[in-house]
């Protein structure tokens, strides 16, 4: 049983689908991107994980125009 207070891990195709971006955006920033424009992530063994939480602040930072 899922404890609300765990942060909640999600797989690349999973955070593609969730927020509306590709999979081979997400490739090429953990690849590519450094410092604040790197997405961060968390590997265990080959899989790569995304907390969901940390998806929303970091796009909600890159936000513009907002009032």
């Amino acid at each position: 049983m899922n404890n609300p207070t765990d942060p909640e891990y999600i797989d690349t195709r999973r955070v593609a689908e969730r927020f509306g971006l590709s999979v081979s955006w997400l490739t090429k920033n953990r690849i590519y991107a450094t410092g604040s424009d790197r997405l961060p992530f968390v590997t265990v063994g080959a899989k790569v994980l995304y907390r969901a939480e940390t998806v929303r602040a970091w796009l909600a930072a890159r936000e513009r125009g907002a009032a």
